[in-house]
């Protein structure tokens, strides 16, 4: 479903294994652009740090106004950062 993963992240927040990475539209397979998505910042989920990721079911979690998210743990909180694109 993307033609690459930009900026990858692995990361384990609340007991679940997560994969956050950026794909541009562009580079999103005709597939998933045909079905309106667009592209950004996304999240995969998996059972360990080392997967298998779940990328069929990956959902965005920012839009393509923002990219290169990063995770990032601040105060005992979970917070998201990303530059404007």
């Amino acid at each position: 479903g993307f033609g690459h993963l930009e900026v990858p992240q692995v990361e384990c927040v609340d007991g679940q294994w997560l994969l956050l990475f950026s794909c541009l539209g562009v580079d999103l397979a005709q597939r998933n652009r045909d079905a309106g998505r667009k592209g950004g910042v996304w999240v995969a989920t998996a059972s360990g740090p080392l997967g298998p990721y779940d990328l069929e079911n990956a959902a965005p979690v920012l839009g393509e106004e923002q990219y290169s998210g990063r995770l990032v743990r601040h105060g005992g909180q979970w917070m998201l950062l990303a530059f404007r694109h």
